[in-house]
């Protein structure tokens, strides 16, 4: 297994309230926002996730992609609409 680290930057207008919600959905697809080091709890930056996996890093952006879609409108920043 490997372990990643994931950033999640919400482009616009974000309200707290959907960095709430993406933070809930993350920790329900295994991403967390603290890193458990020899007996000590370190919490990340802000809309920061790891997550350990036997899947490589295209599967794991991939499924954080989805995640950022289902709670926000446009989490690139791009004119692209969302899937």
């Amino acid at each position: 297994m490997a372990d990643y680290l994931i950033r999640i930057e919400l482009y616009g207008s974000p309200s707290g309230k959907d960095y709430e919600t993406l933070h809930e959905k993350m920790r329900e697809n295994s991403f967390y926002r603290v890193v458990l080091e020899k007996g000590k709890t370190y919490w990340l930056p802000h809309a920061e996730y790891t997550k350990s996996s036997a899947n490589n890093i295209d599967s794991i952006l991939t499924e954080a992609d989805k995640i950022a879609k289902s709670v926000y409108k446009n989490p690139l920043g791009n004119d692209l609409p969302p899937d």
